[in-house]
């Protein structure tokens, strides 16, 4: 019980300090004199921070933006030479296959035709009745 009437007396002293605040503040607002127009600044003023602001985004940010972009280009084409090796690798295999296909046929033209009358016939039990859109038929 000890704690809520302190804690009721704190908050009686706080709330009376913030209408003392309020007061002061209200009387201060009073007292204070309206602000004076700000003088525009001169051209050579002006000139001079726009000058300082170019030097510094050249020593500064320009060599950020460089370097972001170079690694930028960097990541890019290590990206690329990758894509490329493996479109490479499997074009390779793909020419490597079809040499060997072309062989076989040739070599085998029997055994080729028997292979593809096989192939047509499984494609036209899996396609099931509807064969017009097989490619082999």
């Amino acid at each position: 019980m000890k704690t809520d009437q302190e804690n009721a007396a704190a908050l009686a002293r706080l709330q009376e300090e913030a209408k003392t605040l309020r007061s002061a503040l209200a009387a201060h607002a009073k007292l204070t004199r309206p602000v004076e127009p700000v003088l525009p600044l001169s051209g050579s003023f002006m000139e001079a921070i726009k000058a300082s602001v170019v030097a510094q985004v050249q020593e500064h940010i320009v060599p950020i933006v460089t370097q972001t972009r170079t690694e930028f280009e960097r990541i890019a084409n290590a990206r690329d030479m990758e894509l490329y090796e493996k479109l490479k690798d499997k074009l390779d295999q793909n020419s490597r296959m079809a040499q060997v296909l072309s062989t076989w046929i040739e070599h085998n033209p029997d055994d080729a035709r028997q292979a593809l009358a096989a192939a047509t016939a499984s494609r036209a039990q899996v396609g099931g009745a509807s064969s017009s859109g097989s490619v082999l038929a």
